[in-house]
This record gives C-alpha cells, sequence and structure tokens, in this order.
C-alpha cells in the first residue's frame, strides 16, 4: 500500500496535483520546474472559534453542491445546442451594464468579486504572503524609453502607435509589495499624468508580475483589478479634462510619452485603450461600442479621416491612430449587433491605410477580413429573425457571393506568408495582424454556414442557439420555427453536408492560428534577447496572453468542434456511420474505425488547443470567466460522450 504524502511541495499545491513528496517530486522533474517545499502550519487540536467557523463552510459547500451540479448539466446541455447567437458573432463576453461611466452596480460588484478559480487556499499557498501589483518608475517605462510595455503587451496584437522612435527594450516593471487589496495610490512609485499613460496602466494593472507566486489566487485578482479600475477612471475624468483644454491640441506639441506622436492624439489614443479595456475585462459590449463611438467622434474632429500630407512622423501616427479607430468601430458594432456609425469605404476617408513597411501589409486583408465578418453576421440576422417577412430568394446570390468572396480572402491570406526573420515590435505586429484576419475570415465562413449545417441537429431540439447572459450563465434563445426552417433550407445555396465540412475545416484552421499565435514576450530587446529563469518556468497561469479581444473567435470554433465530436462518436457508438461519412473522407468498410479515431482526435486536439488559448487571457476578468466555463463545459462534456 502506498504511504501517504504528508508535505507537497508548492509546485504541485499549486496546480492542486498529487505529489510524491520527494525531493525534486517527480511532477517538477517531468515539468521542469524547481521544487520548493514550504513547513506545514497545520497540526495540533482544531477547537474553538476556527473549527465552528470550518465546520459551517463545510456545511455550506455541501448544500450547494446539488444546485452546483444541476447548474453544471445545464451548462453542457446548453453548449451542446450551439453556445452563441446566430445573430452576433462577437457577443460572447456579458453586457454587464449599460451605463456610461465606471462606476458598477452593486449586482454587478458582487458579480465581479467571486472567486475566482481558488487556486489556493489558505492554509497550502501561502495566503499570507504579500500580494504584489505591478507598477512603473517613469513614462519611459511604459513606451517610447528605457523599457518600453506597451510595444511588449499590446502593440503587436493592436498597432496604434508609429514603431517605437528608440530602441525597443525589455519590459522593466516594479513590483509593489502590499497587504491590502485596496488601490494604494501613495505606494507608486509614478502616477501617470495624460489620458494615454492612465489608460496604458489600466490594462497593465491586470498583467501579474514574475514576484507573484500565486498571480491567480482571489486576493491578487482583487487587488490588480481595484488598481486597474483606478486608472481606468483616471484616465476617463483626465480624456474629458484633455478634451476641453485648447492647448493640448497645438500642432507644435508631442506626446511626452511618445516624441512622434502629436499631443492632441492622446484622448482619441486612450479612448481605445479604455474600449478594448471595457470589453475583455469588464465584459461591457455597450461601453465597448461608447467608448470607440466617442473616439470616432474625436479623431472625425480632429479631421484625421482626412489626413493631408504633413511630416512623416506625424502622418504616420494619424494614419494608425484612425484606422485602428475603425477597427474597433466595427468590433464593436458587430459584437452589439447594429451598423457601423461609419464604413471603411465611406467616400469621406481619404486618410491611406496603416504601413508597416515589412514583410507583409496586414491592414488592407484586415479591413477586408472585419467588413465580411459584418456581412455575414447581417445575413445570418435576416436568415434566424422571424419577425421579418419570408425570406427572399435573392438571398441566395447574396450567400454564395460572400461565401465566394470568403473564398478568395482565405486564398490571400494563405499564399502570402512572412518569410524573413525579421524582429522587433512592427515585425511582431505585422505577423499577428495578419493571423488576426485569418481568423476573422474563417470565423465568418463558420458564421455564415453553421446555422445551416446544424439547422436540423438532433442536438438542437432543446437548445438552439444558445447564448450567454448578463450574469455570464447560459441560456437557450427561442428556437426556429419549423417554416422558418424550411425556408432557410429553401433558400440557402448550400446542402447540410458542404456547410458542415466548410465550418470543419475554417474551425480547425481557427484552433490552429490560435495555437501558434505567440504570446507577449517581456525579456525582448532590440540589442539583446533574455529569458529570465523565472519568465521561462512559467508556463501556465499567469503569464500573459495575446490582448484576447478575438475571444468569439475561438469560442465559435470550440462550439462547432465539439457538436461534430458528438455528432461522430455517436454514430460510431450506434455501428451506423452512413451520415458522417463525408466527414471521414468516405472511407472503405475496413478502415471506417480507423477513419474514425482519426477524425475524433483531430476534433479533440482542436477543441483543447482553443480551450488552452482561452485560458491565456484569464487575466481580463470577463475573459477568464468565460474560459473557465468554456473549459468546465468542455470536462462535463467529455465525461459525457
Amino acid at each position: 500500500m502506498r504511504a501517504q504524502v504528508k508535505l507537497a511541495c508548492l509546485a504541485c499545491r499549486a496546480s492542486k496535483i498529487r505529489c510524491d513528496g520527494r525531493d525534486p517530486c517527480a511532477s517538477c522533474i517531468s515539468n521542469q520546474r524547481q521544487c520548493h517545499y514550504r513547513a506545514s502550519r497545520r497540526g495540533g487540536a482544531r477547537r474553538g472559534v476556527r473549527y465552528e467557523n470550518a465546520s459551517r463552510r463545510d456545511d455550506r459547500a455541501a448544500a450547494s453542491t446539488p444546485s452546483s451540479s444541476h447548474q453544471s448539466t445545464e451548462i453542457t446541455d446548453a453548449i451542446l445546442g450551439g453556445l452563441i447567437s446566430p445573430m452576433s458573432p462577437f457577443s460572447i463576453l456579458p453586457d454587464v451594464s449599460d451605463m456610461d461611466g465606471l462606476d458598477r452596480g452593486p449586482e454587478t460588484a458582487e458579480a465581479r468579486q467571486t472567486p475566482i478559480d481558488q487556486q489556493d487556499t489558505a492554509e497550502t499557498s501561502g495566503s499570507h504572503d504579500s500580494l504584489v501589483v505591478r507598477a512603473y518608475r517613469c513614462e519611459e517605462d511604459l513606451l517610447d524609453g528605457r523599457a518600453n510595455a506597451y510595444y511588449i503587451y499590446i502593440h503587436p496584437y493592436f498597432p496604434m502607435l508609429p514603431q517605437p522612435a528608440i530602441p525597443q527594450y525589455q519590459d522593466n516593471p516594479v513590483p509593489i509589495s502590499t497587504q491590502s487589496t485596496e488601490p494604494d495610490i501613495s505606494q507608486l512609485p509614478f502616477w501617470p499624468t495624460t489620458p494615454l499613460g492612465l489608460a496604458l496602466m489600466a490594462i497593465l494593472a491586470l498583467i501579474p508580475v514574475l514576484e507573484d507566486p500565486h498571480p491567480m489566487r482571489e486576493q491578487a485578482v482583487r487587488l490588480r483589478r481595484s488598481y486597474a479600475e483606478t486608472f481606468a477612471r483616471a484616465a476617463l475624468k483626465s480624456i474629458q479634462e484633455f478634451v476641453e483644454d485648447p492647448n493640448h491640441h497645438a500642432a507644435s506639441l508631442h506626446s511626452s510619452l511618445h516624441s512622434n506622436v502629436p499631443l492632441g492624439l492622446e484622448s482619441v489614443l486612450a479612448l481605445l485603450l479604455l474600449s478594448l479595456y471595457e470589453y475583455c475585462h469588464c465584459g461591457s459590449r455597450a461601453k465597448m461600442r461608447s467608448r470607440a463611438n466617442l473616439a470616432l467622434t474625436t479623431a472625425m474632429d480632429m479631421s484625421l479621416h482626412t489626413v493631408s500630407p504633413e511630416a512623416a512622423e506625424s502622418l504616420n501616427a494619424k494614419r494608425r491612430a484612425w484606422w485602428a479607430t475603425i477597427f474597433l468601430v466595427y468590433q464593436s458594432s458587430i459584437s452589439n449587433s447594429v451598423a457601423p456609425i461609419i464604413l471603411a469605404d465611406d467616400p469621406r476617408i481619404t486618410t491611406p491605410l496603416t504601413e508597416f513597411r515589412c514583410c507583409l501589409e496586414p491592414w488592407p486583408l484586415l479591413v477586408k477580413a472585419q467588413d465580411a465578418l459584418y456581412k455575414s453576421s447581417c445575413i445570418v440576422r435576416e436568415l434566424s429573425e422571424e419577425s421579418n417577412a419570408r425570406l427572399s430568394i435573392l438571398l441566395r446570390d447574396r450567400i454564395r457571393e460572400l461565401d465566394t468572396h470568403l473564398v478568395a480572402l482565405t486564398a490571400e491570406s494563405d499564399s502570402c506568408q512572412c518569410v524573413t526573420n525579421q524582429q522587433g515590435a512592427e515585425a511582431s505586429a505585422t505577423r499577428a495582424m495578419w493571423v488576426i484576419a485569418r481568423a476573422f475570415i474563417h470565423t465568418s465562413r463558420i458564421k455564415l454556414h453553421r446555422l445551416r449545417a446544424f439547422l436540423c441537429h438532433p442536438f438542437l431540439d432543446d437548445y438552439h442557439n444558445p447564448i450567454l447572459s448578463d450574469d455570464m450563465s447560459l441560456r437557450p434563445s427561442p428556437r426556429l420555427s419549423s417554416t422558418r426552417i424550411a425556408e432557410i433550407e429553401a433558400v440557402f445555396p448550400f446542402t447540410e453536408q458542404e456547410s458542415t465540412t466548410t465550418c470543419l475545416k475554417s474551425s480547425l484552421t481557427i484552433s490552429r492560428i490560435f495555437r501558434h499565435l505567440p504570446p507577449p514576450n517581456p525579456s525582448y530587446s532590440d540589442s539583446e534577447f533574455l529569458v529570465p529563469a523565472a519568465y521561462a518556468r512559467r508556463r501556465g497561469r499567469g503569464r500573459p496572453g495575446p490582448l484576447p479581444y478575438t475571444v468569439c473567435c475561438e469560442v465559435e470554433s470550440v462550439c462547432v468542434l465539439m457538436m461534430l465530436l458528438q455528432r461522430v462518436r455517436g454514430c460510431s457508438f450506434s455501428g451506423d456511420c452512413m451520415s458522417i461519412r463525408f466527414l471521414l473522407g468516405d472511407p472503405r468498410p475496413e478502415t471506417e474505425k480507423q477513419d474514425v479515431e482519426r477524425v475524433c482526435e483531430e476534433l479533440q486536439n482542436g477543441i483543447e488547443a482553443l480551450v488552452a488559448a482561452l485560458k491565456r487571457g484569464e487575466v481580463f476578468d470577463r475573459v477568464g470567466c468565460l474560459a473557465r466555463e468554456v473549459e468546465g463545459v468542455y470536462n462535463a462534456f467529455s465525461d459525457r460522450i
């Protein structure tokens, strides 16, 4: 009989896995981690108030078990039906507030303080250790100076600023230790004085530092959240003061953060960062759209849409600010299922597209990809809303024309690849934005075909296209009537098998895209390339991933792959694979089982890659909630199949 291990190493405690008690333990050896032990504080008689409180906690946990199990079953059933409303491909994050401001209501505040995946407990993971939050010494550490936090964490995935004016250096944050989860500005070595600096800190404060041994415990998350909200409120107030001060719009003034950025652009750029903050962290689609539209109005007041030839540096900064604004206007409009205030091909726009002057120029493809995604959403909304009149036969031509256009965009995105070894902020942004454009193109194809592919699927009998409600729980949306289903079948120019194959290919492509999309590299420097041992060891929780505004693409694909996996396995268990032979490549009877196993493995690998990609954005509250929910649904889903 195996002896009981009385003490586990810190790494096994944090991961909640079995430790063999050796030094080093087998788990740390296999995962190439440093193995450390801490003396246990437990022991002695457990009496008095602490013992009574522990008993009460156990009673509450026991009482909540049935409801938790019931909720998990409901969520699993819901995601098997589709997870996402066909009317809004970007409506995954819940709209938690419609108020224009950063104050949260009581219900929202309570929801946001829900413990985030209890990685550590008071007795097993050092909850009495000091909490650590990210800070910086000066503006040069944020942007375009001794350390370039913006160019590490934001620019590769949302390049709204020109290239660095001086060489890029590795991240150099200051870890601030505290015992309280409430923000204390007096502890910070530096407080930004501009809207852009404050908005940057609202996002950077959410990223854990290497010095935090347990970055995802509840207290650490709450601390980072409180500082981020403090910076976001200050940024919004600073923007209002900035816009009202005419001295900030003088053409001769430049931002203290970047020598090639006019000072007047800071209000636009800060609003763009706050728009991303509202979507990724707060989960408010309405506020995301409000910030993006305000940035658009401010940019047009500054005539950024009609930029005239000026100094090269200033022209580049204005071009990037304008097209970054258009990018977020489209994103926020699609997520809210409304038309953009201005379209990318509006004749009033004469500002040239952003250029990187690298091996790829992704912005033209990105604009076309976003426009195609918007058109796909419009068509699916027209198909799904039964309040509309009977479907016009002309819709068939529109669907076929859009699909042809998407196929051409797919070929364009696949034919051009960056073949140079160029490094740096601009090269990273070029490659990342190109693959994000590819993700949007394939999401558009999934959005266009998914309704037809799973229109008559048995999994939709009880849950037809479930959506996420405002409290992050899944709920089914109304089912389509038999009349509307018959109309869709008559109008849609593709068969169920053709649409299913399209969804399968695009979903697997998206899984590969996000599997290989590189995370930020805090150790990069134009003069040297160093990988600190502490950063190299952090492979899991707390290591920041790409800016997660593309979360819609991942969840769309997870939904499709899980439904297909259940369909294939169900047919395999029943012994009747005739209905899925087109997914298997029309196998011979003697190789049918091998093909089923191959397809199941491909689907499962794709799902797991997408779940891992979602979890990389967990430092943002709402994306983290969604990642944990999808992971839980997949685990329950795997048990059922």
